[in-house]
C-alpha cells in the first residue's frame, strides 16, 4: 500500500507446524483458485525491481497492494 504497510488475510493462520497444502494462505484468501492455489506450492517470483510475489495468480489479478 501507499503507506508501507501490507494489507492483512483475514481469518486464523494455521498453527505452528501445521502444513497447508499449495499456498500457505488458500484456506483463506480471496483470490483463492480452487484446484491450483491449494495444490501448487507458489514460487517467488520478480514482479519488477524491488518488488516480489509469491502468489501463483499474480500475473492474473490486481492484488490491491498485496501482491
Amino acid at each position: 500500500e501507499e503507506d508501507g504497510k501490507f494489507q492483512t488475510v483475514p481469518g486464523t493462520a494455521p498453527a505452528p507446524g501445521v502444513t497447508v497444502p499449495g499456498c500457505r494462505f488458500n484456506p483463506r484468501c480471496g483470490y483463492r483458485q480452487p484446484g491450483r492455489c491449494d495444490r501448487v506450492p507458489p514460487e517467488h517470483l520478480i514482479v519488477e525491481t524491488d518488488h516480489t510475489s509469491k502468489c501463483l495468480r499474480v500475473d492474473e489479478i490486481a492484488l490491491n497492494g498485496i501482491d
